[in-house]
């Protein structure tokens, strides 16, 4: 057995110890309170705190729980916070390895609540924990057992608060590094066979459009690929989820079309809040100027060269054998060029930017509808195109089980580096 009085985190399987000893407390305690109660069991125990609380008042304003009660808050922690995680290394101790102030304050709040749980089993003389807020006169066994109660719930919420603080800073430290980089090679591949998907769907879309519907595309995968792995790794105890696709909520499947909006991609739930952002932030226009940016080179040719994305036009710059006789511009150079020989265009006003033309159940519309209703028709077209592409190209939870060898490999890679969690 460990000891309990402090936590010395000198091992890997700090809080993993001291959960097998709580685990063992309280299946002793219960027991204890079966043999005392008989048939009776939990829910005479439970009236029985009742009785007691409106003897001596609740003095935290929330009512003590059960042994029983106690013990399920207790294993819905573990499965939780993956606390007792089959695969080691997506246990707590491995996950806050890195993290000694956070895994002290963990450690802290299990040896609380095993101090209190030994307490409860052998009523030892040593008095008990009390929370903060909480006061009265403690020489009353009674009393001292109700504090110990109260000890016990205290710890289990803080524990409860601590594993949804800690997997929320996981969830957005994983967001921000999905949006900002794909600096793994799976990524990489991800992107790039996301990217000529879109291209193969809207042959007649701008490249860039492409490009970046096509990278939200593998944002989307990637992420809820690691989500699946990670709820399912992080609880030994859980069923697989039924579902074989995945919903709105999930997949999020509205994404900003702007240029304006990359770096990080917005990505909506619902279709009218995409609407809405469209509009507010990139006008009622937004589909007349969305990558409608040009480049050309007129240097040494007739006709001009045009370019419809500023990466040709880079590589086209770059290349000696497009301009013989030149150096290659400098990256400043470049710069200059490629604000020079840019030119804006603007589509006809009911043009799908995915089509390249008006759509034709659109034509009607136009003769006989307000200019809104118009754009909102059209808009439902352009949402139509984004929401089909994704229920397409995202992974259904079978597929899922196809990629784990890779998975595996990227989130241990992410857990142990310095992104997984935002500094104190």
């Amino acid at each position: 057995m460990i000891s309990l009085d402090g936590p010395k985190l000198d091992g890997a399987n700090d809080i993993h110890d001291i959960i097998i000893e709580c685990k063992r407390l309280f299946e002793s305690l219960a027991e204890r309170v079966k043999l005392d109660h008989g048939e009776k069991d939990v829910k005479t125990e439970k009236g029985e705190q009742e009785d007691e609380q409106m003897a001596f008042g609740d003095r935290t304003g929330s009512s003590k729980l059960s042994t029983d009660e106690m013990e399920s808050r207790f294993n819905l922690w573990i499965d939780d916070s993956g606390a007792l995680a089959a695969d080691v290394s997506r246990s707590l101790d491995t996950r806050l390895s890195a993290r000694r102030n956070i895994k002290e304050m963990v450690t802290d709040l299990l040896q609380m609540l095993a101090r209190n749980l030994k307490y409860l089993h052998k009523g030892d003389s040593a008095n008990p924990d009390v929370p903060r807020g909480s006061s009265g006169n403690n020489s009353d066994t009674d009393e001292l057992e109700g504090e110990a109660r109260h000890a016990i719930q205290y710890a289990l919420d803080e524990l409860h608060f601590m594993a949804s603080a800690i997997r929320k800073s996981e969830e957005c430290s994983q967001k921000h590094s999905l949006s900002s980089s794909f600096h793994q090679n799976y990524d990489s591949y991800l992107k790039e066979q996301a990217c000529r998907r879109v291209r193969q769907y809207f042959r007649d879309a701008p490249r860039s459009l492409c490009y970046q519907l096509g990278a939200s595309l593998a944002i989307r995968c990637i992420k809820l690929l690691r989500r699946v792995w990670h709820e399912e790794k992080l609880s030994t105890r859980r069923n697989p989820d039924e579902s074989k696709h995945h919903t709105d909520e999930d997949t999020e499947p509205y994404v900003c079309l702007s240029e304006d909006c990359t770096s990080p991609m917005l990505f909506f739930v619902n279709m009218n809040d995409w609407m809405n952002h469209m509009e507010m932030f990139h006008s009622n226009q937004w589909n007349h100027k969305i990558h409608m940016n040009t480049w050309y080179c007129n240097i040494g040719h007739k006709p001009t060269i045009q370019f419809d994305d500023h990466e040709s036009f880079v590589r086209h710059m770059k290349d000696p054998a497009n301009h013989e006789g030149r150096e290659p511009p400098t990256d400043r150079q470049l710069e200059t060029l490629s604000r020079n020989k840019q030119k804006f265009l603007f589509r006809d006003e009911y043009r799908c930017p995915f089509c390249e033309c008006v759509p034709s159940a659109l034509e009607p519309v136009i003769l006989n509808s307000s200019p809104d209703e118009i754009r909102r028709q059209l808009y439902e077209h352009i949402a139509a195109h984004i929401k089909d592409l994704v229920i397409k190209s995202i992974p259904t939870l079978d597929e899922v089980e196809s990629t784990q060898f890779e998975i595996d490999n990227e989130d241990q890679t992410w857990l142990r580096g310095d992104n997984s969690w935002h500094r104190a």
